[in-house]
């Protein structure tokens, strides 16, 4: 949902719309409107209900499929309850971390029921039960007989190595264990019977239908196959739902519902590290929990065990080492904060929200910019459970408490922190979005040269250069932008489609690849046909290389994002997901003196040609945190229109400041978005637009617009890192009538610089926009 604001464009009122959210970032809350059963828990007095636990596990259930999907009980919970869609399978990001397993139902499974990640546990694959450590870190039905002594436990599963390995060398854990035939239906028949004839305090059910159906036609939200089998599975829970509140005692007992998945997928496998694989999500209705509430970003699914085991009044012992802390139920302090605590990539507008604490009636909330909190950051004492802060710095690290008032006193929370990101556009150096053309949008100008015959196919989003393997390339020269020396961070990201090669071509590199030893950097294709590869060497080093990367070779779109840090870490990424970090600590200089190019290594003879499609490369003088990574693939591949004239002058920021439009020259689409860059900092300026293009001295620049320049009023004023931006909408009947297709029409940015040349104001280069 886009908000508008009401800007005056001369003497006329124009209506134009924020930032995109892709470029900003936003909050969105999922709305629960599905018709279908409506889930009520009882409400009660405390203690007053016996407690009790139905636990759902969809196998192989994406986030994105399940939220488009028509799911009306699971949205009837969730309307009822806490949801995220941003919960995490798989464990930590980072091919280092102990507790990182593969994304698939061994693991998954064991973490659910236990509480713990694979360092724990044990069970590494679908196999490795045999090695599960389930003395030490039992599946949470042991915690609730010890807790509870005389509580009846149940396990329906359709997948047995869930009952046979966890439940069944264990006697006394379970009360009741069933391996259903493979079959939904036969999971809710068992259990409609059970609800019906038997008296649990903890059911889990587990339904394998959806990770079929991703198999054989696709982990995806675009499979139909996919889609009904949630929707069937969907079905399914709703049935045991109605045989749940049918329950002669149904009014006498406290049911929490908990659901959520195991894994995601990719094409038709998972295991991996990939966004689809580890993006989960994560549901909690009923008892405790707040009605109604999405959370944006949510913990791993071993949560499933502390909430259940909260809820049922089993008190959590530290020596444990469960992994999360219960889902969705508040606590004495006050929780689950957003964005999470640690995170970085962080947009400078966001707004902080958390849960209240238990019995709150008021938060006292302070924010800074140190980790000692004291009286100078009281914000102020408030009945809401969000709040924005106002003017934060580009990549900085904030902290924040938020103190509980209660009647009996204050609750102390805890500090909590996140970093800001830069702008997406900050530090950009080079953006080929291949529309047809090589044109660079980032405003400095490196246009790609094509050597050869190229082609352009449908890409990730518009159109993708084609390199078809007969030994064409485009060279990106020898700019100044990709000298990254012995210090300048770069972030390189493409988004590639290919599938059959043979040989390690070169994607995009800058050295001589007849040798990973010597100088410079390269990602390319591995010679295995499927992966790809990274290799890097300063003056002072050795040789790096990053060989266990990503699937490719499926002939699906991925995207690889490359971030080095040259005082840390390069750090890997494909389709948003970390797969993998090197220290580049000591390497050096890493120019190699030779030119940079794609689809060829610095040489530009080598000689195994590539092909692929390529769509949207881009170099930031700079590398992009975790967060902004994630972002970028989110965003997919996004579209520059417009065409650069005119010659801009230096400010006093260093190089002269561009202007680029974001979005489509289509009117109806209506998403255009103008910004400027390299702008000296905090200081304002004006879009305006015109039909005709000109060249005249004015200020320390040139005015490039002419023809009944207006302006779009108010100014604008350039983030701390130098970037303006202007969302326009043409559906307000004044553009309309000036933004007709078939018109074109230009664009500037005047700025104030008052530390500049000589008369404290300058322009942007111009940008014509043709519109359709």
């Amino acid at each position: 949902m886009r908000q508008r604001g009401c800007r005056s464009w001369g003497n006329l009122e124009v209506t134009m719309k924020y930032p995109p959210a892709s470029l900003l970032g936003a909050l969105c809350f999922f709305a629960l409107l599905s018709p279908g059963l409506v889930f009520t828990p009882v409400s009660a007095e405390p203690g007053t209900l016996s407690k009790h636990v139905l636990m759902i596990g969809i196998d192989g259930c994406r986030s994105d499929a399940l939220q488009q999907a028509n799911t009306p009980n699971l949205d009837s919970l969730a309307a009822a309850g806490v949801i995220t869609f941003d919960a995490i399978a798989g464990g930590g990001a980072n091919s280092s971390d102990p507790t990182q397993q593969a994304t698939s139902s061994g693991p998954g499974w064991a973490s659910i029921c236990t509480g713990v990640w694979v360092d724990k546990h044990g069970v590494a694959s679908n196999g490795g039960f045999s090695s599960g450590n389930f003395l030490s870190y039992p599946h949470f039905f042991k915690r609730v007989h010890d807790a509870l002594p005389g509580s009846f436990t149940s396990s329906i599963v359709q997948w047995s190595p869930i009952n046979q390995s966890l439940l069944v060398p264990y006697p006394g854990v379970a009360d009741f264990i069933l391996n259903v035939a493979n079959s939904g239906l036969a999971v809710e028949n068992a259990a409609t019977a059970h609800l019906a004839g038997a008296d649990p305090n903890v059911l889990f059910l587990h339904f394998d239908d959806v990770d079929h159906a991703g198999h054989a036609t696709g982990f995806s939200p675009s499979s139909a196959s996919y889609i009904q089998a949630i929707e069937e599975t969907d079905a399914h829970i709703g049935n045991v739902l109605v045989a749940l509140q049918n329950r002669p005692n149904y009014a006498q007992e406290d049911w929490m519902v908990i659901a959520t998945t195991d894994h995601g997928g990719s094409s038709t496998s998972h295991g991996g590290q990939s966004a689809g694989e580890r993006r989960i999500w994560l549901l909690a209705s009923g008892g405790a929990a707040p009605a109604g509430v999405v959370v944006p970003e949510g913990p791993g699914h071993t949560a499933a065990t502390s909430t259940a085991l909260e809820h049922l009044g089993v008190a959590i012992d530290p020596a444990w080492g469960l992994a999360s802390a219960p889902f969705g139920l508040p606590s004495v302090q006050a929780s689950l904060p957003s964005p999470a605590s640690g995170a970085s990539g962080v947009a400078k507008d966001v707004q902080l929200s958390w849960f209240a604490g238990a019995d709150a009636l008021a938060h006292a909330v302070y924010f800074g910019d140190t980790i000692l909190l004291g009286p100078g950051d009281f914000e102020g004492q408030q009945a809401a459970t969000s709040f924005r802060p106002t003017g934060l710095a580009s990549e900085t690290t904030y902290y924040w408490r938020v103190d509980t008032v209660t009647s009996g006193g204050t609750v102390p929370g805890e500090v909590w922190s996140f970093s800001t990101s830069g702008n997406p556009l900050g530090g950009l150096a080079l953006v080929l979005d291949f529309e047809g053309d090589l044109i660079d949008h980032s405003g400095h100008g490196n246009h790609g040269t094509a050597v050869g015959s190229l082609f352009f196919n449908p890409g990730v989003g518009g159109q993708a250069v084609q390199l078809t393997g007969g030994g064409a390339y485009v060279s990106l020269g020898a700019a100044d932008d990709f000298s990254f020396g012995a210090s300048t961070d770069f972030t390189v990201a493409l988004w590639i489609r290919a599938s059959g090669w043979s040989g390690d071509a070169s994607l995009v590199s800058n050295k001589n690849w007849a040798s990973g030893a010597n100088v410079g950097w390269i990602l390319a294709l591995d010679p295995n046909g499927t992966h790809w590869q990274w290799n890097y060497r300063g003056v002072n080093g050795t040789r790096l290389d990053f060989d266990v990367a990503g699937l490719i070779g499926d002939g699906a779109w991925h995207q690889i994002i490359i971030a080095h840090d040259r005082d840390g870490d390069a750090s890997f990424y494909q389709d948003g997901a970390l797969i993998g970090r090197q220290s580049l600590v000591g390497q050096g200089n890493i120019d190699s003196g030779l030119p940079t190019a794609l689809g060829q290594d610095g040489t530009l003879i080598y000689g195994i040609p590539l092909a692929a499609d390529i769509d949207d490369l881009r170099f930031w003088q700079r590398a992009l945190s975790d967060s902004e990574v994630v972002q970028e693939y989110g965003a997919g591949a996004p579209t520059f229109v417009g065409s650069n004239y005119c010659v801009a002058t230096g400010n006093s920021a260093g190089d002269p400041a561009a202007i680029l439009a974001q979005g489509s020259s289509s009117i109806a689409m209506n998403d255009v978005a103008l910004f400027a860059v390299r702008l000296p900092a905090n200081k304002p300026g004006v879009f305006f637009t015109g039909p005709l293009q000109t060249s005249v001295s004015f200020g320390d620049g040139l005015r490039c617009v002419g023809g009944g320049v207006m302006r779009f009023n108010p100014p604008v004023f350039a983030s701390s890192d130098g970037i303006a931006s202007l969302a326009i909408d043409l559906a307000d009947p004044t553009l309309a009538a000036l933004f007709q297709a078939g018109t074109t029409w230009n664009f500037q940015f005047w700025y104030r610089d008052p530390a500049g040349q000589l008369t404290g104001f300058n322009l942007t280069d111009g940008l014509a926009v043709s519109w359709q």
